[in-house]
């Protein structure tokens, strides 16, 4: 990701980058409507190939990030507001499947059809927004960008590329004491291992709490719709105590949580637990990636926004797989 980066500042193909990204992550979604027990394998090689892209999309979008403003305050209510919109659909679209799934004919033919027919729909259903939306946000609402620097004579886009990466690292632990730290704590930040959390959560409430099906669906909506009023949060406190100490609390709080979900969750008896547990969590998540992507933009260097954009991608990824 820093490479990639790298070679967008140095030219200006960031819009073509994120199209490319875009639509890459659409055909790997798109694949697995066509999963089942014989495809499998090929469906898991395009999943991987859909999560590189989807963090080298994601490097790209925030990149445009410091364009919008150069206010803390005004950055804070824009993060938040897209984080709303984000929830609010990730909310509105797990509620569909779970609804669809749950009133239709192929939970007749056993576990593994009903299954395989919800990932088969959500694919599909993901597809089509997502096709549009990208569509439309990549050919009318991002613009072209201009290369933020020039290519030393001497030197082509790839050498530069790798060359700019260790003097940006070098730089970044030298001279910008709070970004080194920042990048440091996003080693062992909640994002650097969300998505293994989120499956080891699920593990945690079917085998121990010994939720069903449908309870377990029912504390995921919870927590997604419980993302929003957090990002509302999130919002104001950017306004009110600034970006780091807005990440901090919500840091605290979602590690506070976690604390009580062990300590009093000890089993079936316990599981109403869950359901409050899940909205305080929802609400920890939902203020705490807009405050930390607030937090970015403020400390980050000016001219190097995608290059930097990567740096804490690759540093909030590089521990993904320890939990």
């Amino acid at each position: 990701m820093p490479f990639v980066g790298a070679l967008v500042d140095h030219t200006d193909h960031r819009k073509i980058m994120g199209t490319v990204s875009a639509f890459i992550m659409t055909v790997a979604v798109a694949v697995q409507i066509a999963i089942n027990e014989d495809t499998w394998l090929a469906v898991w090689i395009f999943e991987i190939i859909g999560g590189y892209f989807m963090i080298m999309h994601q490097v790209c979008t925030m990149a445009y990030l410091p364009d919008l403003t150069h206010e803390t305050p005004e950055m804070g209510h824009y993060t938040a507001r897209f984080m709303i919109d984000q929830y609010f659909v990730q909310a509105c679209f797990t509620l569909i499947i779970i609804l669809v799934s749950t009133n239709w004919d192929h939970k007749d033919n056993g576990i593994l059809a009903s299954t395989i027919a919800t990932a088969r729909l959500s694919a599909g259903i993901a597809t089509g927004i997502g096709f549009v939306l990208f569509t439309y946000a990549w050919t009318f609402l991002f613009r072209k960008r201009p290369k933020l620097r020039s290519i030393p004579e001497g030197s082509n886009i790839f050498t530069t590329g790798f060359r700019q990466i260790a003097i940006t690292t070098k730089d970044v632990f030298r001279k910008y004491r709070a970004l080194r730290w920042f990048m440091i704590a996003l080693l062992f930040s909640p994002e650097a291992g969300a998505g293994v959390v989120l499956s080891i959560s699920v593990t945690f409430l079917t085998f121990y709490v010994r939720m069903t099906v449908t309870e377990i669906a029912i504390v995921s909506i919870i927590m997604l719709f419980c993302n929003v009023p957090g990002a509302l949060i999130s919002r104001f406190m950017c306004r009110k105590i600034n970006p780091l100490n807005s990440f901090r609390c919500a840091v605290m709080i979602n590690a506070m949580v976690n604390a009580l979900i062990a300590g009093t969750v000890s089993g079936p008896e316990k599981k109403n637990l869950v359901y409050p547990y899940a909205a305080m969590a929802g609400v920890a998540f939902g203020w705490m990636f807009p405050s930390q992507r607030t937090l970015t933009v403020a400390i980050i260097p000016k001219g190097q926004e995608t290059e930097m954009m990567g740096l804490v991608s690759f540093f909030g990824q590089i521990l993904g797989w320890l939990p």
